[in-house]
């Protein structure tokens, strides 16, 4: 076998073994926060919802937006040790239309 099909073979590998790790960290992180949204009972009032990474913190979450709230969207991030087995944490952000944080604790669809 050639040099550059070993290479080539090789890069295929990574990829394949990169997005597998890409599928399981994010399978894990959304069911952690799909689970605690639910257990809340929160699920029921969704208008939509989108599944992004952050590469700032190197984690997935999720932007909600609820019906009976206006010009709020919510994200949902997993927090975890490293080493750990645990499911997390799950702990939201409020955003107002500006993308400015909003810190108000009695805000509804947050963890306190």
């Amino acid at each position: 076998m050639s040099k550059y099909k070993k290479i080539f073979l090789g890069f295929v590998f990574l990829l394949i073994v990169g997005f597998c790790l890409y599928s399981v960290y994010l399978y894990r992180d959304i069911t952690a926060i799909n689970e605690a949204i639910a257990q809340e009972g929160w699920n029921q009032s969704i208008e939509s919802e989108r599944t992004s990474f952050d590469t700032k913190r190197g984690t997935f979450y999720k932007q909600v937006t609820y019906k009976d709230v206006d010009g709020i969207d919510y994200y949902y991030f997993v927090n975890r040790y490293l080493g750990s087995d645990e499911s997390g944490i799950v702990f939201s952000i409020a955003r107002n239309e500006e993308n400015i944080d909003i810190d108000d604790p009695t805000l509804p669809y947050q963890f306190q």
